[in-house]
This record gives C-alpha cells, sequence and structure tokens, in this order.
C-alpha cells in the first residue's frame, strides 16, 4: 500500500492533493463554517466538470516543459540505478539535487 515505485503519481498520497486543494479553496487558517461549506459546492462543480470533459473525450492539458524535463531526469535515474550503475546513496543525492529549485 505505500510502496508508489514505478507509480505516475508524484506524490505518495493522494490525500495530500486533495488536502492541499481544500487548504487552497478556503484560504484561510481560521476560516468560518460559511467558507467551508461552499467549499464542497466548488468541489462538486469541479467533479461534474471534469466529468464532462471525460465523457466529451477531451485530452489533458499538455504538461509543462519543466516538468517534462524533470520527469525523464528522474526516470533516468531510476533506469540507473535498475541496471546497477549506481548505488541507492547516489541515487538519493542525485534526487536531492535535481530536485531543487532555482531562485
Amino acid at each position: 500500500m505505500w510502496d508508489f515505485h514505478d507509480t505516475p503519481h508524484r506524490t505518495s498520497n493522494i490525500c495530500e492533493a486533495f488536502h492541499s486543494r481544500l487548504n487552497r479553496r478556503i484560504q484561510r487558517s481560521h476560516s468560518n463554517i460559511w467558507s467551508f461549506v461552499n467549499c464542497p459546492i466548488g468541489e462538486e462543480c469541479r467533479f461534474q466538470h471534469l466529468y464532462s470533459q471525460i465523457n466529451a473525450g477531451t485530452q489533458q492539458l499538455p504538461k509543462a516543459k519543466a516538468a517534462e524535463t524533470m520527469q525523464k531526469r528522474i526516470e533516468t535515474l531510476n533506469s540507473r540505478y535498475n541496471n546497477q550503475d549506481m548505488n541507492s546513496e547516489q541515487l538519493l543525492n542525485a534526487l536531492s539535487l535535481s530536485g531543487g529549485r532555482k531562485k
């Protein structure tokens, strides 16, 4: 259940994505009941919209160039590790260096 090796998900827990979206929708650390009540209404609209798009056969939005580049780096490092061209310490070091953001 906790092993997400070779999966297309970028997060280890789908609930984290929902929680992040919930926090962005409420937009307050101490919200009132009305902002919370409006949140599930907005989520229902979002899911209805996605459902309509899937039924209509629309395609997903293309990934950003930076996301594609990062995914290629991760896949390359993963294949090098699987081919035993690098050990686990080298893999983790390379992943930590490739995941940093430039400011």
